[in-house]
Protein backbone atom coordinates (compact mmCIF):
# COMPACT_ATOMS: atom_id res chain seq x y z
CA UNK A 1 0.00 0.00 0.00
CA UNK A 2 1.37 3.49 -0.95
CA UNK A 3 2.24 6.00 2.03
CA UNK A 4 -0.26 8.79 2.97
CA UNK A 5 1.77 10.16 5.55
CA UNK A 6 3.12 12.90 3.17
CA UNK A 7 0.08 15.13 2.10
CA UNK A 8 0.92 18.06 -0.12
CA UNK A 9 -1.76 20.71 -1.14
CA UNK A 10 -2.44 21.44 -4.76
CA UNK A 11 -3.70 24.35 -6.70
CA UNK A 12 -5.12 24.37 -10.09
CA UNK A 13 -5.05 27.89 -11.90
CA UNK A 14 -7.68 29.54 -13.31
CA UNK A 15 -10.09 27.65 -11.87
CA UNK A 16 -8.26 28.38 -8.17
CA UNK A 17 -9.72 24.60 -7.14
CA UNK A 18 -7.41 22.54 -4.87
CA UNK A 19 -6.81 19.44 -3.34
CA UNK A 20 -4.31 17.40 -1.36
CA UNK A 21 -2.70 14.28 -2.43
CA UNK A 22 -3.50 11.39 -0.32
CA UNK A 23 -2.08 8.48 -1.93
CA UNK A 24 0.75 9.62 -4.41
CA UNK A 25 -1.77 10.81 -7.50
CA UNK A 26 -0.21 12.36 -10.33
CA UNK A 27 -1.30 15.54 -11.44
CA UNK A 28 -3.14 14.46 -13.88
CA UNK A 29 -4.95 11.98 -11.51
CA UNK A 30 -5.54 15.06 -8.84
CA UNK A 31 -7.20 17.66 -11.89
CA UNK A 32 -9.52 14.88 -12.77
CA UNK A 33 -11.09 14.29 -9.31
CA UNK A 34 -11.54 18.12 -9.24
CA UNK A 35 -12.65 17.03 -12.85
CA UNK A 36 -10.77 19.51 -14.54
CA UNK A 37 -9.57 19.31 -17.82
CA UNK A 38 -6.20 17.99 -19.10
CA UNK A 39 -5.99 16.44 -22.54
CA UNK A 40 -3.86 12.80 -22.40
CA UNK A 41 -4.69 11.26 -26.11
CA UNK A 42 -2.95 8.51 -24.58
CA UNK A 43 -4.76 8.05 -21.28
CA UNK A 44 -2.31 8.85 -19.10
CA UNK A 45 0.17 6.00 -20.32
CA UNK A 46 2.95 8.99 -20.41
CA UNK A 47 3.98 8.51 -24.78
CA UNK A 48 1.64 11.49 -25.87
CA UNK A 49 3.00 14.39 -24.79
CA UNK A 50 -0.54 16.34 -24.59
CA UNK A 51 -0.68 16.69 -20.77
CA UNK A 52 1.62 19.40 -20.21
CA UNK A 53 0.87 21.81 -17.38
CA UNK A 54 3.06 24.42 -15.86
CA UNK A 55 4.12 24.50 -12.25
CA UNK A 56 5.18 28.18 -10.94
CA UNK A 57 8.21 28.07 -10.26
CA UNK A 58 9.33 24.89 -11.35
CA UNK A 59 8.45 24.89 -15.11
CA UNK A 60 6.58 22.46 -17.72
CA UNK A 61 6.17 18.76 -16.68
CA UNK A 62 4.15 16.32 -17.99
CA UNK A 63 0.57 15.78 -15.64
CA UNK A 64 0.58 12.46 -15.96
CA UNK A 65 4.13 11.59 -14.82
CA UNK A 66 4.41 14.11 -12.07
CA UNK A 67 3.89 13.27 -8.11
CA UNK A 68 3.45 16.15 -6.32
CA UNK A 69 6.27 16.32 -3.66
CA UNK A 70 6.01 19.81 -2.41
CA UNK A 71 2.62 21.92 -2.15
CA UNK A 72 2.29 23.50 -5.55
CA UNK A 73 0.41 26.01 -8.34
CA UNK A 74 -0.23 24.44 -11.10
CA UNK A 75 -1.34 26.33 -14.38
CA UNK A 76 -4.17 24.70 -16.69
CA UNK A 77 -4.43 25.42 -20.27
CA UNK A 78 -7.43 27.10 -21.32
CA UNK A 79 -10.31 25.01 -23.48
CA UNK A 80 -13.24 27.23 -24.38
CA UNK A 81 -17.02 25.80 -25.61
CA UNK A 82 -17.99 25.01 -28.88
CA UNK A 83 -21.17 27.19 -28.48
CA UNK A 84 -24.49 27.18 -30.54
CA UNK A 85 -24.33 24.40 -33.44
CA UNK A 86 -24.57 25.51 -37.17
CA UNK A 87 -26.16 22.87 -39.58
CA UNK A 88 -28.24 22.82 -42.20
CA UNK A 89 -30.97 20.46 -41.99
CA UNK A 90 -33.85 21.54 -44.56
CA UNK A 91 -32.13 20.29 -47.76
CA UNK A 92 -32.76 16.89 -45.92
CA UNK A 93 -36.46 16.87 -45.06
CA UNK A 94 -37.73 16.85 -48.71
CA UNK A 95 -36.78 13.53 -48.76
CA UNK A 96 -38.92 12.64 -45.94
CA UNK A 97 -42.29 11.62 -47.95
CA UNK A 98 -44.00 11.32 -44.14
CA UNK A 99 -43.53 11.74 -40.99
CA UNK A 100 -43.86 9.04 -38.66
CA UNK A 101 -41.44 9.79 -35.43
CA UNK A 102 -39.66 7.57 -33.38
CA UNK A 103 -42.15 8.73 -30.64
CA UNK A 104 -45.80 10.20 -31.40
CA UNK A 105 -48.45 10.99 -28.92
CA UNK A 106 -51.90 9.95 -29.38
CA UNK A 107 -55.11 11.79 -28.02
CA UNK A 108 -57.89 9.17 -27.19
CA UNK A 109 -61.05 9.70 -25.73
CA UNK A 110 -61.83 5.94 -24.49
CA UNK A 111 -65.82 5.00 -23.25
CA UNK A 112 -65.51 4.23 -19.58
CA UNK A 113 -66.57 0.77 -18.24
CA UNK A 114 -69.54 -0.33 -17.12
CA UNK A 115 -71.15 -3.49 -15.64
CA UNK A 116 -72.01 -4.52 -18.65
CA UNK A 117 -68.89 -3.48 -20.33
CA UNK A 118 -65.80 -4.55 -17.62
CA UNK A 119 -63.60 -4.80 -19.65
CA UNK A 120 -59.81 -4.31 -18.22
CA UNK A 121 -58.05 -0.96 -18.25
CA UNK A 122 -55.06 -2.05 -20.29
CA UNK A 123 -57.10 -4.18 -22.45
CA UNK A 124 -60.03 -0.79 -22.77
CA UNK A 125 -56.36 1.39 -23.89
CA UNK A 126 -55.17 -0.87 -26.78
CA UNK A 127 -58.27 -1.58 -28.45
CA UNK A 128 -59.21 2.08 -28.77
CA UNK A 129 -55.31 2.78 -29.99
CA UNK A 130 -56.22 -0.31 -32.54
CA UNK A 131 -59.37 1.47 -33.59
CA UNK A 132 -58.56 4.68 -33.71
CA UNK A 133 -54.40 4.43 -34.93
CA UNK A 134 -54.37 1.03 -36.04
CA UNK A 135 -51.69 0.57 -33.67
CA UNK A 136 -50.71 -2.83 -31.72
CA UNK A 137 -48.72 -1.91 -28.92
CA UNK A 138 -47.62 -3.82 -24.99
CA UNK A 139 -47.16 -1.34 -22.74
CA UNK A 140 -44.46 -0.78 -20.15
CA UNK A 141 -44.93 -1.81 -16.84
CA UNK A 142 -44.11 1.56 -14.94
CA UNK A 143 -46.89 2.76 -17.12
CA UNK A 144 -48.85 0.30 -16.15
CA UNK A 145 -48.76 1.09 -12.61
CA UNK A 146 -50.25 4.40 -13.01
CA UNK A 147 -52.92 3.40 -15.49
CA UNK A 148 -55.87 3.18 -13.40
CA UNK A 149 -55.21 6.37 -11.74
CA UNK A 150 -54.67 8.44 -14.92
CA UNK A 151 -57.52 6.98 -16.75
CA UNK A 152 -60.10 7.78 -13.67
CA UNK A 153 -58.55 11.56 -13.21
CA UNK A 154 -58.77 12.78 -16.73
CA UNK A 155 -62.32 11.16 -17.08
CA UNK A 156 -61.06 8.69 -19.15
CA UNK A 157 -59.73 11.10 -22.29
CA UNK A 158 -55.90 10.85 -22.56
CA UNK A 159 -52.75 11.11 -24.52
CA UNK A 160 -51.06 8.07 -24.72
CA UNK A 161 -47.21 7.75 -26.22
CA UNK A 162 -46.37 5.12 -28.33
CA UNK A 163 -42.65 4.71 -29.47
CA UNK A 164 -42.52 2.68 -32.71
CA UNK A 165 -40.05 -0.35 -33.35
CA UNK A 166 -40.75 -3.95 -33.90
CA UNK A 167 -43.22 -4.07 -31.21
CA UNK A 168 -44.43 -0.39 -30.74
CA UNK A 169 -44.76 0.30 -26.75
CA UNK A 170 -46.56 2.42 -25.13
CA UNK A 171 -44.08 4.40 -22.86
CA UNK A 172 -46.18 6.91 -21.54
CA UNK A 173 -50.05 7.66 -20.48
CA UNK A 174 -50.75 11.54 -19.90
CA UNK A 175 -54.45 13.21 -18.87
CA UNK A 176 -55.93 15.08 -21.34
CA UNK A 177 -54.67 16.66 -24.59
CA UNK A 178 -51.19 17.25 -24.88
CA UNK A 179 -50.14 18.88 -27.94
CA UNK A 180 -46.29 19.31 -28.09
CA UNK A 181 -43.88 16.64 -28.76
CA UNK A 182 -40.28 17.21 -29.11
CA UNK A 183 -36.97 14.23 -30.20
CA UNK A 184 -33.67 14.69 -29.66
CA UNK A 185 -30.98 14.37 -32.84
CA UNK A 186 -27.51 13.85 -30.87
CA UNK A 187 -24.09 13.11 -32.71
CA UNK A 188 -21.64 11.95 -30.16
CA UNK A 189 -18.45 11.88 -31.97
CA UNK A 190 -14.87 11.37 -30.78
CA UNK A 191 -13.85 14.95 -30.61
CA UNK A 192 -17.11 16.57 -30.55
CA UNK A 193 -21.24 15.91 -29.70
CA UNK A 194 -23.89 18.06 -31.22
CA UNK A 195 -27.60 18.26 -30.01
CA UNK A 196 -30.32 19.16 -31.96
CA UNK A 197 -33.77 20.13 -30.57
CA UNK A 198 -36.31 18.65 -33.29
CA UNK A 199 -40.27 19.14 -33.40
CA UNK A 200 -41.90 15.80 -34.08
CA UNK A 201 -45.32 17.22 -35.64
CA UNK A 202 -43.36 19.56 -38.43
CA UNK A 203 -40.07 17.96 -38.48
CA UNK A 204 -38.32 21.33 -38.13
CA UNK A 205 -34.77 21.86 -35.80
CA UNK A 206 -35.71 24.23 -32.98
CA UNK A 207 -32.06 24.99 -32.19
CA UNK A 208 -29.16 23.11 -31.58
CA UNK A 209 -25.63 23.07 -29.85
CA UNK A 210 -22.32 21.60 -29.94
CA UNK A 211 -19.39 21.21 -27.10
CA UNK A 212 -15.64 18.83 -26.94
CA UNK A 213 -16.33 16.11 -25.81
CA UNK A 214 -15.30 15.74 -22.39
CA UNK A 215 -13.95 12.49 -22.80
CA UNK A 216 -10.99 13.70 -24.41
CA UNK A 217 -8.68 14.42 -21.38
CA UNK A 218 -9.37 10.53 -20.95
CA UNK A 219 -7.86 9.53 -24.90
CA UNK A 220 -7.81 11.69 -27.92
CA UNK A 221 -8.65 9.07 -29.83
CA UNK A 222 -11.05 5.67 -29.39
CA UNK A 223 -7.92 3.22 -29.04
CA UNK A 224 -6.65 5.49 -26.10
CA UNK A 225 -10.04 5.17 -24.53
CA UNK A 226 -10.56 1.56 -25.19
CA UNK A 227 -7.47 1.52 -23.19
CA UNK A 228 -8.55 3.64 -20.52
CA UNK A 229 -11.94 1.74 -20.15
CA UNK A 230 -9.51 -2.04 -19.88
CA UNK A 231 -8.17 -0.15 -16.61
CA UNK A 232 -10.74 0.88 -14.87
CA UNK A 233 -12.46 3.97 -16.25
CA UNK A 234 -15.04 2.69 -18.53
CA UNK A 235 -17.62 4.47 -15.83
CA UNK A 236 -15.73 7.53 -15.95
CA UNK A 237 -15.75 7.22 -19.50
CA UNK A 238 -19.46 6.78 -19.12
CA UNK A 239 -19.81 9.83 -16.88
CA UNK A 240 -18.36 12.45 -19.38
CA UNK A 241 -20.04 11.79 -22.14
CA UNK A 242 -23.16 11.93 -20.30
CA UNK A 243 -21.68 14.91 -18.58
CA UNK A 244 -21.58 16.13 -22.45
CA UNK A 245 -24.68 15.99 -24.03
CA UNK A 246 -26.98 16.83 -20.93
CA UNK A 247 -25.45 20.34 -20.68
CA UNK A 248 -26.13 20.71 -24.55
CA UNK A 249 -30.08 19.78 -23.58
CA UNK A 250 -29.75 22.17 -20.96
CA UNK A 251 -28.29 24.72 -22.81
CA UNK A 252 -31.00 24.53 -25.49
CA UNK A 253 -34.20 23.71 -23.34
CA UNK A 254 -33.46 27.30 -21.37
CA UNK A 255 -33.14 29.04 -24.50
CA UNK A 256 -36.34 27.75 -26.19
CA UNK A 257 -38.08 27.53 -22.88
CA UNK A 258 -39.75 24.23 -23.32
CA UNK A 259 -39.29 21.20 -20.15
CA UNK A 260 -37.67 18.03 -20.35
CA UNK A 261 -40.60 16.63 -19.69
CA UNK A 262 -42.38 17.42 -23.73
CA UNK A 263 -38.83 15.52 -24.72
CA UNK A 264 -40.27 11.43 -25.68
CA UNK A 265 -37.32 10.19 -27.74
CA UNK A 266 -33.72 10.70 -29.10
CA UNK A 267 -31.49 9.06 -31.72
CA UNK A 268 -28.08 8.55 -31.06
CA UNK A 269 -25.06 8.60 -34.21
CA UNK A 270 -22.35 7.45 -33.30
CA UNK A 271 -18.92 5.29 -34.06
CA UNK A 272 -19.03 1.99 -32.28
CA UNK A 273 -16.83 2.78 -28.98
CA UNK A 274 -18.70 5.89 -28.21
CA UNK A 275 -21.71 4.29 -28.39
CA UNK A 276 -20.47 1.62 -26.53
CA UNK A 277 -19.12 4.13 -23.65
CA UNK A 278 -22.39 6.06 -23.72
CA UNK A 279 -24.32 3.07 -22.95
CA UNK A 280 -21.29 1.61 -20.29
CA UNK A 281 -20.53 -1.06 -22.75
CA UNK A 282 -17.35 -2.75 -22.37
CA UNK A 283 -15.32 -1.88 -25.80
CA UNK A 284 -12.24 -4.14 -24.99
CA UNK A 285 -12.62 -6.91 -28.09
CA UNK A 286 -13.07 -3.98 -30.54
CA UNK A 287 -9.63 -3.23 -30.28
CA UNK A 288 -8.54 -7.33 -29.65
CA UNK A 289 -8.56 -9.06 -33.25
CA UNK A 290 -10.47 -10.49 -34.43
CA UNK A 291 -12.23 -7.00 -33.17
CA UNK A 292 -15.73 -7.81 -32.54
CA UNK A 293 -17.67 -5.49 -30.97
CA UNK A 294 -21.02 -6.52 -28.52
CA UNK A 295 -23.77 -5.19 -31.07
CA UNK A 296 -24.01 -3.43 -33.82
CA UNK A 297 -27.71 -3.10 -33.07
CA UNK A 298 -28.82 -2.22 -29.72
CA UNK A 299 -32.27 -2.52 -28.74
CA UNK A 300 -34.11 0.99 -27.86
CA UNK A 301 -33.50 2.37 -23.77
CA UNK A 302 -35.26 4.41 -21.66
CA UNK A 303 -33.66 8.01 -20.95
CA UNK A 304 -33.41 6.89 -17.08
CA UNK A 305 -31.48 4.20 -17.79
CA UNK A 306 -28.10 6.35 -19.28
CA UNK A 307 -29.37 9.41 -17.04
CA UNK A 308 -30.36 12.12 -20.17
CA UNK A 309 -31.91 15.21 -19.27
CA UNK A 310 -35.31 13.83 -20.66
CA UNK A 311 -38.32 12.57 -18.92
CA UNK A 312 -37.79 9.34 -17.72
CA UNK A 313 -39.89 7.92 -19.53
CA UNK A 314 -38.32 8.82 -23.41
CA UNK A 315 -37.36 6.21 -25.48
CA UNK A 316 -33.34 6.88 -27.18
CA UNK A 317 -32.48 5.10 -30.09
CA UNK A 318 -29.20 4.43 -31.21
CA UNK A 319 -28.54 3.85 -35.21
CA UNK A 320 -27.09 0.20 -36.29
CA UNK A 321 -23.61 0.37 -37.11
CA UNK A 322 -21.61 -2.20 -39.43
CA UNK A 323 -18.21 -3.25 -37.85
CA UNK A 324 -15.87 -2.32 -34.79
CA UNK A 325 -14.65 0.98 -36.47
CA UNK A 326 -17.60 1.73 -39.07
CA UNK A 327 -20.82 2.65 -36.79
CA UNK A 328 -23.98 4.21 -36.41
CA UNK A 329 -22.75 8.16 -37.32
CA UNK A 330 -21.71 6.58 -40.98
CA UNK A 331 -24.84 5.09 -41.65
CA UNK A 332 -26.33 8.22 -40.28
CA UNK A 333 -23.92 9.68 -42.66
CA UNK A 334 -25.48 7.60 -45.74
CA UNK A 335 -28.78 8.27 -44.85
CA UNK A 336 -28.23 11.66 -44.98
CA UNK A 337 -26.38 11.33 -48.29
CA UNK A 338 -29.23 9.34 -50.07
CA UNK A 339 -26.29 7.49 -51.80
CA UNK A 340 -27.90 4.12 -50.48
CA UNK A 341 -30.84 5.01 -53.23
CA UNK A 342 -28.83 6.05 -56.17
CA UNK A 343 -27.51 4.15 -59.10
CA UNK A 344 -24.18 5.70 -59.80
CA UNK A 345 -21.09 4.64 -57.79
CA UNK A 346 -20.53 6.92 -54.76
CA UNK A 347 -17.83 7.55 -52.50
CA UNK A 348 -18.49 8.80 -49.35
CA UNK A 349 -15.77 10.47 -47.03
CA UNK A 350 -16.23 11.73 -43.37
CA UNK A 351 -13.69 14.18 -42.30
CA UNK A 352 -13.28 13.30 -38.57
CA UNK A 353 -11.47 11.78 -36.16
CA UNK A 354 -11.74 7.96 -37.58
CA UNK A 355 -11.84 9.45 -40.79
CA UNK A 356 -14.66 6.72 -42.00
CA UNK A 357 -14.74 5.99 -46.19
CA UNK A 358 -17.95 4.58 -47.63
CA UNK A 359 -18.04 2.91 -51.07
CA UNK A 360 -20.87 1.58 -53.08
CA UNK A 361 -24.52 2.55 -54.48
CA UNK A 362 -27.90 1.10 -53.58
CA UNK A 363 -26.79 -2.12 -54.95
CA UNK A 364 -23.61 -2.40 -52.75
CA UNK A 365 -21.33 -1.14 -50.25
CA UNK A 366 -17.63 -1.50 -49.28
CA UNK A 367 -16.67 0.29 -45.66
CA UNK A 368 -13.27 0.88 -43.77
CA UNK A 369 -12.01 3.38 -41.07
CA UNK A 370 -8.36 4.86 -41.41
CA UNK A 371 -7.77 6.90 -37.88
CA UNK A 372 -7.28 10.04 -39.08
CA UNK A 373 -7.11 11.96 -35.80
CA UNK A 374 -8.45 14.80 -34.69
CA UNK A 375 -5.93 17.29 -36.47
CA UNK A 376 -9.17 19.21 -38.57
CA UNK A 377 -11.09 19.03 -35.46
CA UNK A 378 -8.82 21.49 -34.04
CA UNK A 379 -7.28 18.77 -31.63
CA UNK A 380 -3.48 17.97 -31.50
CA UNK A 381 -2.65 21.81 -33.36
CA UNK A 382 -1.99 24.20 -31.16
CA UNK A 383 -3.71 26.79 -31.87
CA UNK A 384 -6.26 24.73 -33.31
CA UNK A 385 -10.25 25.09 -32.68
CA UNK A 386 -13.50 24.00 -33.99
CA UNK A 387 -15.30 25.42 -36.96
CA UNK A 388 -16.81 27.98 -34.98
CA UNK A 389 -16.61 31.71 -33.54
CA UNK A 390 -13.81 33.42 -33.91
CA UNK A 391 -11.60 30.59 -35.92
CA UNK A 392 -10.43 31.20 -39.38
CA UNK A 393 -11.84 29.24 -42.14
CA UNK A 394 -9.58 30.51 -44.66
CA UNK A 395 -6.94 32.21 -45.57
CA UNK A 396 -4.14 33.27 -48.27
CA UNK A 397 -0.59 34.16 -48.92
CA UNK A 398 0.31 36.95 -50.97
CA UNK A 399 4.59 37.22 -50.50
CA UNK A 400 4.23 38.78 -47.00
CA UNK A 401 0.84 39.60 -47.27
CA UNK A 402 -1.53 37.53 -45.40
CA UNK A 403 -5.51 37.93 -45.69
CA UNK A 404 -7.83 35.69 -43.93
CA UNK A 405 -11.60 35.23 -43.15
CA UNK A 406 -13.00 34.41 -39.62
CA UNK A 407 -15.79 32.36 -38.92
CA UNK A 408 -17.83 35.19 -36.68
CA UNK A 409 -16.52 37.63 -34.66
CA UNK A 410 -13.65 40.30 -35.15
CA UNK A 411 -10.84 38.57 -33.19
CA UNK A 412 -9.02 35.45 -34.25
CA UNK A 413 -8.52 33.08 -31.85
CA UNK A 414 -7.52 29.76 -33.26
CA UNK A 415 -7.57 28.25 -37.11
CA UNK A 416 -10.13 25.42 -37.89
CA UNK A 417 -9.87 22.55 -40.16
CA UNK A 418 -10.48 25.02 -43.56
CA UNK A 419 -8.26 27.56 -42.23
CA UNK A 420 -5.43 24.51 -42.10
CA UNK A 421 -6.34 23.37 -45.96
CA UNK A 422 -6.02 26.62 -47.18
CA UNK A 423 -2.57 27.34 -44.63
CA UNK A 424 -0.91 24.46 -46.08
CA UNK A 425 -1.70 25.13 -49.64
CA UNK A 426 -0.15 28.45 -49.32
CA UNK A 427 2.70 27.45 -47.66
CA UNK A 428 3.40 25.35 -49.98
CA UNK A 429 2.38 27.73 -53.13
CA UNK A 430 5.25 30.27 -51.41
CA UNK A 431 7.69 28.14 -50.94
CA UNK A 432 7.30 28.62 -47.12
CA UNK A 433 7.26 24.72 -46.94
CA UNK A 434 8.58 22.16 -49.02
CA UNK A 435 6.52 18.74 -50.27
CA UNK A 436 7.98 17.21 -47.22
CA UNK A 437 6.27 19.80 -44.92
CA UNK A 438 9.78 21.44 -43.82
CA UNK A 439 9.58 24.77 -43.07
CA UNK A 440 12.31 27.23 -44.81
CA UNK A 441 14.08 28.86 -42.04
CA UNK A 442 15.32 31.55 -44.88
CA UNK A 443 11.65 32.72 -45.48
CA UNK A 444 10.94 35.50 -43.09
CA UNK A 445 7.57 34.98 -41.92
CA UNK A 446 9.06 32.02 -40.33
CA UNK A 447 9.97 32.21 -36.88
CA UNK A 448 11.97 30.52 -34.38
CA UNK A 449 11.54 30.09 -30.95
CA UNK A 450 12.88 27.38 -28.41
CA UNK A 451 14.35 25.29 -31.26
CA UNK A 452 10.35 25.19 -32.74
CA UNK A 453 9.61 26.58 -36.17
CA UNK A 454 6.49 28.24 -36.71
CA UNK A 455 4.75 30.68 -38.92
CA UNK A 456 2.93 33.43 -37.02
CA UNK A 457 -0.92 34.69 -38.70
CA UNK A 458 -1.89 37.07 -35.94
CA UNK A 459 -0.16 37.46 -32.30
CA UNK A 460 -2.01 34.67 -30.97
CA UNK A 461 -2.73 32.51 -33.78
CA UNK A 462 0.21 30.46 -35.45
CA UNK A 463 1.04 26.80 -36.74
CA UNK A 464 4.36 24.97 -35.73
CA UNK A 465 6.25 22.24 -37.53
CA UNK A 466 4.88 19.81 -35.70
CA UNK A 467 1.55 21.05 -36.38
CA UNK A 468 2.46 21.11 -40.19
CA UNK A 469 3.06 17.21 -39.78
CA UNK A 470 0.05 16.37 -38.03
CA UNK A 471 -1.67 18.08 -41.20
CA UNK A 472 -0.04 15.76 -43.38
CA UNK A 473 -0.65 12.60 -41.79
CA UNK A 474 -4.31 13.51 -41.27
CA UNK A 475 -4.65 14.03 -45.15
CA UNK A 476 -2.53 11.33 -45.94
CA UNK A 477 -4.72 8.71 -43.78
CA UNK A 478 -7.99 10.17 -45.41
CA UNK A 479 -6.20 9.86 -49.30
CA UNK A 480 -4.89 6.64 -48.74
CA UNK A 481 -8.02 5.00 -47.17
CA UNK A 482 -9.56 5.93 -50.30
CA UNK A 483 -6.97 4.77 -52.74
CA UNK A 484 -7.17 1.15 -50.61
CA UNK A 485 -10.87 0.86 -50.78
CA UNK A 486 -10.89 2.07 -54.35
CA UNK A 487 -8.86 -1.06 -55.22
CA UNK A 488 -10.01 -3.51 -52.98
CA UNK A 489 -12.77 -3.44 -55.75
CA UNK A 490 -10.35 -2.68 -58.83
CA UNK A 491 -11.70 0.89 -59.21
CA UNK A 492 -10.15 4.22 -58.85
CA UNK A 493 -10.90 7.71 -58.52
CA UNK A 494 -12.11 8.04 -61.57
CA UNK A 495 -14.68 5.77 -62.09
CA UNK A 496 -16.68 7.34 -59.04
CA UNK A 497 -19.53 9.34 -60.29
CA UNK A 498 -20.02 11.56 -56.66
CA UNK A 499 -18.09 11.78 -53.94
CA UNK A 500 -19.60 12.95 -50.20
CA UNK A 501 -17.58 15.20 -48.08
CA UNK A 502 -19.46 14.81 -44.36
CA UNK A 503 -18.04 16.06 -41.10
CA UNK A 504 -18.38 20.07 -39.88
CA UNK A 505 -15.19 20.58 -42.14
CA UNK A 506 -17.28 20.57 -45.50
CA UNK A 507 -18.79 23.88 -44.88
CA UNK A 508 -15.85 25.63 -45.32
CA UNK A 509 -13.86 23.16 -47.16
CA UNK A 510 -12.46 24.89 -50.39
CA UNK A 511 -11.71 21.93 -53.05
CA UNK A 512 -9.16 23.08 -55.18
CA UNK A 513 -7.07 23.99 -51.63
CA UNK A 514 -7.97 20.08 -50.74
CA UNK A 515 -6.80 19.00 -53.71
CA UNK A 516 -3.63 20.88 -53.99
CA UNK A 517 -2.56 19.32 -50.67
CA UNK A 518 -3.74 15.72 -51.87
CA UNK A 519 -6.26 15.50 -49.46
CA UNK A 520 -8.90 15.01 -51.93
CA UNK A 521 -8.38 13.53 -55.79
CA UNK A 522 -7.82 15.45 -58.55
CA UNK A 523 -11.03 14.40 -60.52
CA UNK A 524 -13.74 16.90 -62.25
CA UNK A 525 -15.01 19.57 -59.22
CA UNK A 526 -18.58 18.79 -60.14
CA UNK A 527 -18.44 15.14 -58.52
CA UNK A 528 -18.09 16.76 -54.98
CA UNK A 529 -20.88 17.32 -52.94
CA UNK A 530 -20.99 18.52 -49.27
CA UNK A 531 -23.35 17.13 -46.65
CA UNK A 532 -22.09 19.01 -43.34
CA UNK A 533 -22.93 16.89 -39.87
CA UNK A 534 -23.57 14.18 -41.73
CA UNK A 535 -24.30 12.11 -38.58
CA UNK A 536 -26.62 15.21 -36.95
CA UNK A 537 -28.55 15.10 -40.42
CA UNK A 538 -29.21 11.58 -40.47
CA UNK A 539 -30.13 10.90 -36.78
CA UNK A 540 -32.53 13.70 -37.26
CA UNK A 541 -34.02 11.95 -40.18
CA UNK A 542 -34.04 8.67 -38.43
CA UNK A 543 -35.70 10.18 -35.54
CA UNK A 544 -38.52 11.38 -38.18
CA UNK A 545 -38.82 8.69 -40.11
CA UNK A 546 -40.35 4.83 -40.01
CA UNK A 547 -38.62 4.80 -43.77
CA UNK A 548 -35.30 5.85 -42.81
CA UNK A 549 -34.97 3.90 -39.81
CA UNK A 550 -36.08 0.81 -41.87
CA UNK A 551 -33.19 2.23 -44.38
CA UNK A 552 -30.20 2.71 -41.78
CA UNK A 553 -31.28 -1.25 -40.65
CA UNK A 554 -30.80 -2.34 -44.22
CA UNK A 555 -27.50 -0.20 -44.90
CA UNK A 556 -25.89 -1.64 -41.79
CA UNK A 557 -26.68 -5.29 -42.57
CA UNK A 558 -25.95 -5.40 -46.20
CA UNK A 559 -22.41 -3.05 -45.67
CA UNK A 560 -19.32 -4.59 -45.98
CA UNK A 561 -16.18 -4.07 -43.93
CA UNK A 562 -12.59 -3.87 -44.86
CA UNK A 563 -10.07 -4.02 -42.33
CA UNK A 564 -7.35 -1.71 -43.23
CA UNK A 565 -4.76 -2.90 -40.44
CA UNK A 566 -4.69 -6.01 -42.08
CA UNK A 567 -3.98 -4.18 -45.45
CA UNK A 568 0.15 -3.81 -46.37
CA UNK A 569 -1.05 -1.85 -49.13
CA UNK A 570 -2.75 0.70 -46.99
CA UNK A 571 0.24 1.26 -45.11
CA UNK A 572 1.84 1.98 -49.05
CA UNK A 573 -0.42 4.05 -49.81
CA UNK A 574 -0.15 5.85 -46.36
CA UNK A 575 4.02 6.64 -47.21
CA UNK A 576 3.34 7.46 -50.69
CA UNK A 577 0.57 10.06 -49.22
CA UNK A 578 2.73 11.82 -46.49
CA UNK A 579 4.16 14.46 -48.86
CA UNK A 580 2.01 17.69 -50.86
CA UNK A 581 0.30 16.59 -52.67
CA UNK A 582 1.71 13.25 -52.96
CA UNK A 583 5.18 11.42 -54.17
CA UNK A 584 3.13 10.65 -57.47
CA UNK A 585 2.58 13.83 -59.15
CA UNK A 586 0.73 12.04 -61.99
CA UNK A 587 -2.39 11.48 -60.07
CA UNK A 588 -2.59 15.07 -59.30
CA UNK A 589 -2.01 16.67 -62.84
CA UNK A 590 -3.67 19.95 -62.08
CA UNK A 591 -1.12 20.26 -59.42
CA UNK A 592 1.37 19.71 -61.44
CA UNK A 593 0.82 21.86 -63.87
CA UNK A 594 0.68 25.09 -61.35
Amino acid sequence: MKSKLNRHKVIFKPSNKEIYTEDNETLLELARLLDLKIDSACGGMGSCGKCVVNIRGKGKVLACQYHPDSDLVVELPIRESLGKGKFAFSKFLQDIKQIEPFTKKIYLELEPPTLQDNEDDLSRLKRFLKEKQGIDAHISFKVLRKLPAVLRKSNWKVTVTVASGAKNEIIEVEPGKVEQNFGLAIDIGTTTVAVALVDLLTGKVIDSETDYNKQIPLGEDVLSRINYAQNGGLEELNKKVIETINPLILTILQRTGFDKREVSSAVVAGNTVMTHLFLKLDPEYIRIEPYIPIANHLPSISASDVGLQMDDYAKIHCVPGVSSYVGGDVVADIIASGMNKKQKLCLLIDLGTNGEIVLGNKDWMLSCSCSAGPAFEGIGIEKGMRAVDGAIESLTISDTKIKYKLIGGETAKGICGSGMIDLLAELLKEKIIDRAGEFNSENELVKVEAGTKKFVITKDVWVNDSDVKNIIRTKAAIFAGCRTLLASVDKTFEDVDEIFIAGGLGNYLDVEKAVQIGLLPDVSRKKFKFIGNGALAGAHAILLSKEKRDESINISKKMAYLELSTENKFMDEFTSALFIPHTNLDLFPSVRKD
